[in-house]
C-alpha cells in the first residue's frame, strides 16, 4: 500500500513543480493497479466484451491465488507503477523531460533527495487483505461527504 492514500485506493497523486515546471505524477501498487483496471472496460462491443471476458477470467484466477498467498511471479504483480503527465510537443520531448526528473524511481519517493520532492515522501505499508478492504469501505465513505 502507498502512504498517503489518496481518493483513489492504494494510489497516491502528486502535483510537484519540478524544475520550474509543473507535472502531475501517480503511484501506485502494481497489483491494485491491474485490479482496478479491470473495472474500466467498455463491454458494449463484442470485441471488448471477448477481452473483458478472457480478463475477467485472469483476474478471477489471481484473486483466487491471492486467497491462498500463491501468486506466480510472471505475473509482474509485484512493485509499483509510476504514471507521469508532462506537457511536451513530442513524445521524444515528454521522454526526455521525464528521464531527466527521479520520477520513475520509486526510491525517489521513498528516500528524497531533491527538495522539490522531499513534501511528497511515501511510506509503503503491508496490509492486510481486511485492512485493504475496510481502507475501500472508508474511501467510499469519505467521497459521499459534502467536503
Amino acid at each position: 500500500m502507498v502512504i498517503p492514500l489518496s481518493s483513489d485506493f492504494d494510489s497516491c497523486h502528486i502535483a510537484v513543480r519540478y524544475e520550474g515546471v509543473e507535472h502531475e505524477v501517480k503511484i501506485d501498487s502494481s497489483i491494485m493497479h491491474k485490479l482496478k483496471s479491470l473495472g474500466g472496460v467498455n463491454t458494449s462491443y463484442l470485441n471488448i466484451h471477448v477481452t473483458f471476458k478472457a480478463r475477467y477470467e485472469r483476474y478471477g484466477r489471481i484473486l483466487k491465488n491471492l486467497k491462498k498467498k500463491t501468486l506466480p511471479s510472471k505475473l509482474g504483480l509485484g512493485g509499483y507503477r509510476i504514471e507521469v503527465t508532462v506537457s511536451a510537443q513530442t513524445l521524444f520531448e515528454a521522454r526526455r523531460i521525464i528521464q531527466s526528473t527521479e520520477f520513475p524511481d520509486i526510491n525517489s519517493w521513498i528516500y528524497p533527495t531533491k527538495p522539490q520532492l522531499q513534501p511528497f515522501k511515501l511510506d509503503i505499508k503491508a496490509i492486510t487483505k481486511e485492512q485493504n478492504i475496510q481502507n475501500a469501505k472508508a474511501m467510499r465513505v469519505a467521497k459521499s461527504l459534502p467536503i
